[in-house]
Formats: C-alpha cells, sequence, structure tokens
C-alpha cells in the first residue's frame, strides 16, 4: 500500500505528464499537417532544345495547397524568351505554364489556380516532366531540361 508522500508524489507527476504527452502530440499532428502542405522546390539544367548555343536552368516551387507555381529561369545565348512551361515528357502536352517567368526581365514569376492534381503528379514524379523555354526563333523550345528534386 502506497504511503500518501509516494501516492501524491504520484499524482502530481502523473498531472505533469499529461499536458507534455497532449503537446507532443500537438506537436506530430501539426508538423505532418505543414508537412503536406509545404512547397516542393525542382531543379532542371536547361540544354539547347532548339538552339544549338543555348542553356539555363530553372528552379520551380510546386505549391499544392495554394494552388500556385513560381519559377525562376535563367538563360544563356537564347533569344528573348516569349514562354515557358512544364511539358509531361510522354505526350509532351504543356500541364504547368510558366509565362510570367519567361516574359519577366529577371525570369522569375508564378502562375496561380493551377490545378492540384497537376501539381501533385509532377511533385510525385517529377522525372515524368521537363520545363522548355520557347522564344521567336524557336516557337517549339530553345532549351529544355527534366525535373528532379
Amino acid at each position: 500500500m502506497p504511503t500518501p508522500l509516494r501516492a501524491r508524489t504520484a499524482l502530481v507527476v502523473a498531472v505533469a505528464l499529461v499536458p507534455a504527452a497532449v503537446t507532443t502530440t500537438a506537436m506530430v499532428a501539426s508538423a505532418d499537417a505543414s508537412t503536406a502542405a509545404a512547397p516542393v522546390v525542382l531543379r532542371a539544367t536547361l540544354k539547347p532544345s532548339g538552339d544549338p548555343n543555348g542553356s539555363g536552368t530553372a528552379l520551380v516551387r510546386l505549391n499544392k495547397a495554394n494552388k500556385r507555381v513560381c519559377a525562376v529561369l535563367t538563360w544563356k545565348k537564347i533569344g528573348t524568351p516569349g514562354d515557358a512551361h512544364i511539358h509531361r515528357r510522354s505526350d509532351g502536352s504543356i500541364i504547368i505554364p510558366l509565362t510570367n517567368a519567361a516574359t519577366a526581365p529577371d525570369g522569375a514569376g508564378c502562375t496561380n489556380n493551377v490545378k492540384k492534381s497537376d501539381i501533385a503528379d509532377v511533385i510525385e514524379h517529377p522525372g515524368r516532366y521537363y520545363v522548355n523555354v520557347h522564344n521567336a526563333k524557336y516557337p517549339a523550345g530553345a532549351i529544355q531540361g527534366n525535373l528532379h528534386r
């Protein structure tokens, strides 16, 4: 039979541990929720696809929760870009336009209201997609590169 002092000590310890357990559980749950909604950054090294001298990079930030895709594009030795897209490799179809980045003087821009399913698929399978930068001389694409983490 526990002594009154031991019983009180056990009660105090139990009461002290309950909030800690609740807080820890809440922190883990909120961390899981924030991770699920966190933007994902993918990259591509852009190589000639039409312009034999062209090169560049693409840094793409996909935010499924906000239905927003932002990109920072760089390019060298090509004419001024007029458009850019994320294309599906299997059939070349355009999945996500990156026009705002391609036409911005600094190469940075965002596309809003992108279908969540498209963002989710690019995040889950980046190797199935590529970034293509187009210009007037090479309307089918001057430079392009496969997306990866």
